[in-house]
């Protein structure tokens, strides 16, 4: 049986009898902007730790009441996952994802974060 360095754990995949080092960068997926849309219609559910979700993703950005950009590798369906474990079944939640195809009037502070994100993922 092969002796593993502490330096080797997570860092080499078992192919055909062989150990090879992982590119780390290959194996992470890219940051997507997402749109995520919200209806709280419960008056007695406190939602915060539905709010701390949005808070605990990779970047955010927040321009209306009910409305959310957030930066994150999720796919769509996980972040819906993660987001409606907080939610009750009278909620509407929608979960986006945004393209560079968009257009609209927002404060400027919102066109320059949809901008920086784009930037950064065209580097990943």
């Amino acid at each position: 049986m092969e002796q593993k360095k502490k330096s080797d754990v997570g860092l080499k995949a078992k192919m055909g009898g062989c150990i090879l080092p992982v590119n780390e960068a290959a194996t992470r997926r890219p940051l997507v902007v997402y749109l995520v849309a919200f209806n709280l219609r419960n008056r007695r559910h406190k939602y915060d730790m539905f709010f701390d979700a949005l808070l605990a993703s990779k970047g955010w950005f927040n321009f209306f009441d009910n409305a959310w950009l957030i930066s994150t590798d999720e796919t769509s369906q996980e972040l819906f996952e993660r987001l409606n474990s907080y939610l009750t079944a009278e909620d509407y939640l929608l979960v986006m994802r945004v393209t560079t195809d968009y257009f609209g009037w927002l404060p400027q502070e919102a066109i320059d974060w949809l901008e920086a994100e784009e930037k950064s993922r065209n580097l990943v």
